[in-house]
């Protein structure tokens, strides 16, 4: 009889997908229970004015839509976390000097 682990789905580690950088969505919508994202990317035209190219599509069915959001936010939270401003180190305190001034003691006449 075989082990589980003989038996359990093994993911290899390779590098297989496509990577698409994008500036940002163009458009999405809600197709047959699957919502399709519209990536895009800003490029100069001819006349030098910047516009939109579609260069790429995500698919997520909507039983999984919640759980890619909850996982791109966390990546949100963490780039923030790590961009932060540090807090300024406080500057040690500066010493308080109080002098005790007594006043002269009375000369006998």
């Amino acid at each position: 009889m075989p082990a589980a682990a003989d038996t359990a789905t093994r993911v290899e580690k390779r590098d297989v997908a496509q990577t698409i950088f994008a500036d940002g969505v163009f458009a999405a919508r809600v197709v047959s229970g699957v919502a399709r994202f519209d990536l895009f990317v800003t490029e100069p035209r001819p006349d030098g004015k910047m516009e939109p190219v579609v260069v790429g599509r995500l698919v997520v069915p909507l039983e999984a839509l919640e759980r890619f959001v909850r996982g791109m936010s966390m990546v949100l939270d963490q780039i923030k976390r790590d961009t932060a401003p540090k807090p300024a180190e406080p500057k040690p305190a500066e010493a308080k000097i109080e002098a005790q001034v007594k006043p002269p003691a009375a000369r006998p006449k």
